[in-house]
């Protein structure tokens, strides 16, 4: 089977790229809104639970709108957060 990412990278770039597919097509901000998006959820499901109370409760609210996603982003202790994501149709 072939790795996505590999194919990914190997993958054309033409205007009008379809960004789900294209990560080259992906404008820089985007790149690090998804970056932000990947470590949040990571930390929210692989970290310890009392940081994650807490960012969940005290931390600083993000949100914003990333490829078809509501996103929300709790920042606690200089680390984000993913405490919600819901499609935008929805």
């Amino acid at each position: 089977m072939a790795d996505p990412l590999d194919t990914l990278a190997r993958a054309k770039i033409v205007d009008g790229a379809d960004p789900v597919t294209d990560l080259a097509a992906l404008p820089s901000a985007d790149l690090s809104i998804g970056s932000v998006v990947l470590v949040g959820d990571h930390n929210w499901r692989k970290g310890p639970l009392w940081p994650s109370f807490c960012a969940f409760v005290f931390g600083r609210r993000q949100r914003f709108t990333h490829l078809g996603m509501h996103c929300t982003v709790a920042w606690w202790q200089d680390r984000p957060y993913l405490i919600g994501i819901v499609e935008v149709g929805v």
